[in-house]
């Protein structure tokens, strides 16, 4: 078993200043051609700042979840999920990868993020996260 990496990265503060439109957009479009493979402390900084600056965007806390995920920091991933979770309520996306990560560090509360989500309609990401869950040997 290997050692979770962890990254030191400061925290925000809680009152971060507004981004405005165009920084925004431009920041977001240099995050969108960074690797995906990859989880650098400039990417999860960079995530990090987004996603204060637009809490209420679902798919930054899954484009942040989905870094942590990659660096293989369980613990932030669930805490971006729980939030985004209990903003944005009932996007199918964010319950499946949260279901996942909770199956991932032995909660048993995954059981119940995953029934929640099946009874909504779903993308086929969070189908086939969910289809993993279900049935473990017939993932990739």
């Amino acid at each position: 078993m290997t050692a979770m990496q962890t990254f030191d990265t400061p925290p925000l503060p809680s009152d971060a200043p507004s981004l405005p439109d165009e920084v925004f957009d431009a920041l977001v479009g240099v995050l969108s051609v960074a690797p995906q493979d990859t989880a650098s402390d400039d990417v999860l900084v960079s995530l990090q700042a987004l996603q204060a600056a637009r809490p209420h965007l679902p798919e930054l806390s899954i484009a942040l979840a989905q870094r942590h995920l990659l660096a293989k920091d369980l613990v932030s991933a669930r805490d971006v999920l729980e939030s985004a979770d209990r903003r944005a309520p009932r996007q199918p996306l964010v319950g499946a990868l949260l279901a996942f990560t909770l199956h991932a560090l032995k909660d048993p509360t995954w059981r119940l993020r995953a029934f929640e989500v099946e009874g909504a309609p779903c993308d086929d990401l969070s189908e086939l996260l969910l289809a993993t869950l279900r049935d473990p040997a017939s993932s990739c």
